[in-house]
């Protein structure tokens, strides 16, 4: 089973794009930090990016509309990870394809105004998330 809930904060603004008529999507990235105590105990801090998609009716026009770099969120989902070829060199990118995201609590106030569906003046698309066809 892959399910991974990753909390972090926003690196880069979202941004939404449009394609197929009625079909979305919605990414950023995210820095998930880690701290841990060495055996000599100096403490370290180790950072991890994480792009994330987030597709039409998980809220792909919210996050977009609702979210900034800098706002630390939670973000539940799979990993899915892509491979290519660039210059002669395999590269991968690691992603998490978002089924949930939201601002936590810990250190923000959040005001809730609650749209149709999965996203904002739209009712709920029937096409979920698309990323297999990339």
């Amino acid at each position: 089973m892959n399910i991974v809930t990753l909390v972090g904060n926003i690196t880069r603004d979202p941004e939404l794009r449009f394609f197929d008529g009625d079909k979305s999507v919605a990414n950023t990235s995210i820095a998930v930090n880690e701290s841990f105590k060495c055996s000599d105990g100096e403490w370290k801090e180790n950072t991890t990016f994480v792009d994330v998609s987030v597709w039409n009716n998980n809220g792909a026009e919210n996050v977009a509309s609702s979210l900034n770099k800098g706002d630390r969120v939670l973000v539940s989902g799979k990993l899915k990870q892509s491979q290519w070829e660039q210059d002669g060199v395999t590269r991968t990118k690691l992603e998490m394809v978002a089924t949930e995201i939201g601002p936590t609590m810990k250190w923000a106030e959040v005001s809730v105004t609650k749209t149709s569906g999965g996203s904002s003046n739209k009712s709920k698309p029937t096409y979920n998330t698309p990323e297999e066809k990339f």
